[in-house]
């Protein structure tokens, strides 16, 4: 991926190098441990459930509530 802060195609226009190969750095850097890769655990994928988890805690998503039933005229009939 390559990322730049000017909007020039040529990426160099404005003095502002782009490196290929570097990437964008990570928000939280989680160390992945050999042996509990080799036991099918996932730390980068637990780490981010953790993050999520505590994000929902602190901000919890609305409660929706189901409006109600339409009251039709009695004798109308629905069309589709």
């Amino acid at each position: 991926m390559i990322t730049s802060r000017n909007p020039s195609p040529c990426g160099s226009c404005w003095r502002e190098w782009v490196a290929e190969n570097v990437g964008i750095g990570p928000d939280i850097e989680v160390e992945l441990d050999p042996k509990a890769v080799r036991e099918g655990k996932d730390p980068q994928l637990e780490k981010a459930v953790e993050v999520v988890m505590e994000a929902l805690k602190k901000n919890p998503p609305p409660k929706h509530t189901r409006p109600a039933f339409p009251k039709y005229r009695p004798g109308a009939i629905a069309r589709m």
